[in-house]
């Protein structure tokens, strides 16, 4: 029986056409028919919906007329081969979307006698995953380098510091090498700031983060900026009035601001645009979708910084945040302004990306999660004495210089002061004190029995004693590993900041 039925043959090819749209406008994947000269023969419903266009505009005109410059892509040079040549091709293409974010598809093209029939099926959540793996393998495998070299210079730096700070005491004032002992104190203290970066951004940097006022803050970097961007830049700010409180620390918060703020003043010329943009964003799932970045769903204040000037080539933003790394000429940039960024706000929870046109300009954007509420924190008052009294410190360091020069400053202050070199003799010697300790001084990462592992071990034995962590850098379980009332001190430090931190952890109430 013929599967027309009654249906005359007109009838029946109407429905067959019908149905074969219907379907073909219902596939998820993407399907189209290019002739020879490159105009659109078909587009399904998903076609277009990849190329942003609706189907009335596409129909009928080329893809040059509609999408200017295509002619000078892969993917044209491949369509245009298959146009001559004949057969089939398969590749990823890269497509940006009005709102400037990069989607990717799967193309199929196989020739036909009526042109090029293209099948497109969007990758762009897999390569995104792709992307995002390399990456934060890439990123993770450079922070642990970061956080390594920082953890053994500062001790280093505690070192040199300390022992020039104890010739700055004996030497008086107009001393010919009094110069000397401040000149190397203060390249110590340099080289503080720059394993601080490198501690920034591999995400193991002290902080004390607090709720404030997006707004309000803004307001003030504002009026510090215009003065310090000139007048031959054009400086724009756009502040919603709901835009709310995050919870950062308040000294990276404006650090944050003020290295994009600076970094988009030297990639602009005289007349140039800086532009600087404050909202609440809500994230879901699907906004995740083509930004590079992955964001729990919820609420968050969303920071822009724009510029008008020449962007940044595609081989450079894959870079764009490691330490070290400029497009700057040679003498005018550090390459550590976006690593600290990047670090700062991946600390307080949030995510910092870029999109960039070479030609158009480069907008950096930051993401931090909206405060709900402030978190009451414990005060702790620091103290001013810096003497001991025969109370009886455990200092227990793995590096021998270290702990010589730790146990020789806390000696001559009046501490009671016993040394080892690891966890496991530490917990012995412990042991043989017993409650006559009363604080242990301990580096957090040492071999075997770490810091963290031998301040757990002892506060279970004995409860009442009191803990001081040292480290060269802040692994992000430091506070609670600890206990809740263990006091830190990060290396490098003077030995006024050593006994300072020994008399304030001994003198806090329990």
């Amino acid at each position: 029986m013929d599967a027309r039925g009654s249906l005359g043959d007109g009838d029946a090819g109407q429905l067959l056409d019908h149905l074969l749209d219907h379907l073909l406008n219902h596939l998820a994947e993407g399907l189209q028919l290019v002739d020879p000269e490159f105009r659109y023969a078909y587009l399904n419903r998903a076609a277009a919906s990849h190329g942003q266009r609706p189907v009335e505009e596409l129909l009928g005109r080329t893809m040059m007329e509609c999408y200017p410059g295509i002619e000078r892509t892969e993917m044209f040079s491949h369509l245009e081969r298959l146009m001559q040549e004949g057969g089939t091709h398969q590749m990823e293409n890269e497509f940006s979307t009005i709102e400037g974010e990069s989607r990717w598809f799967e193309l199929r093209m196989e020739r036909v006698p009526q042109g090029v029939l293209i099948l497109s099926i969007d990758v762009t959540a897999r390569k995104q995953l792709e992307m995002r793996m390399r990456r934060i393998q890439r990123m993770d495998a450079v922070g642990q380098l970061a956080g390594g070299v920082a953890h053994d210079f500062n001790n280093i730096l505690t070192i040199v510091q300390s022992y020039a700070s104890f010739l700055a005491e004996d030497l008086p004032l107009d001393h010919p090498n009094a110069e000397d002992v401040r000149q190397v104190l203060e390249a110590a203290r340099r080289g503080a700031s720059l394993t601080q970066t490198l501690l920034t951004f591999a995400r193991r940097a002290p902080s004390s983060p607090s709720t404030l006022s997006v707004g309000e803050a803004m307001t003030q970097l504002a009026v510090l900026l215009r003065r310090t961007l000139g007048e031959h830049i054009v400086f724009e700010t756009s502040v919603a009035a709901d835009v709310g409180d995050v919870r950062m620390d308040p000294t990276a918060f404006d650090q944050v601001l003020v290295n994009l703020i600076l970094n988009a003043r030297d990639a602009v010329a005289a007349g140039g645009r800086v532009t600087v943009e404050a909202r609440r964003v809500t994230i879901d799932e699907a906004w995740n979708v083509g930004r590079g970045i992955e964001l729990s769903p919820g609420a968050y204040v969303m920071l822009a910084v724009s510029d008008d000037g020449e962007g940044i080539a595609p081989a450079h933003l894959e870079r764009i945040f490691e330490p070290f790394f400029t497009t700057k000429p040679e003498g005018q940039g550090t390459g550590l302004g976006l690593a600290t960024c990047w670090g700062l706000v991946e600390q307080a929870g949030g995510a910092l990306n870029v999109y960039s046109e070479v030609g158009a300009g480069t907008t950096f954007r930051v993401y931090l999660p909206q405060a709900d509420r402030p978190v009451a924190r414990r005060a702790v008052k620091q103290s001013t004495d810096f003497e001991g009294y025969g109370e009886a410190v455990l200092v227990v360091e793995d590096q021998a210089e270290v702990r010589r020069l730790m146990v020789r400053i806390l000696r001559e202050k009046g501490f009671r002061v016993l040394e080892a070199s690891s966890g496991a003799d530490a917990l012995l010697l412990a042991e043989d004190i017993g409650d006559r300790l009363e604080l242990l001084v301990t580096d957090v990462v040492m071999p075997r029995v770490s810091g963290l592992e031998l301040a757990r071990k002892l506060r279970q034995r004995f409860p009442e004693l009191r803990v001081l962590l040292v480290s060269g850098f802040t692994p992000r379980s430091l506070g609670e590993a600890g206990g809740d009332d263990a006091f830190t001190l990060d290396k490098p430090f003077t030995p006024l900041q050593l006994v300072s931190a020994v008399r304030t952890a001994l003198d806090a109430e329990h």
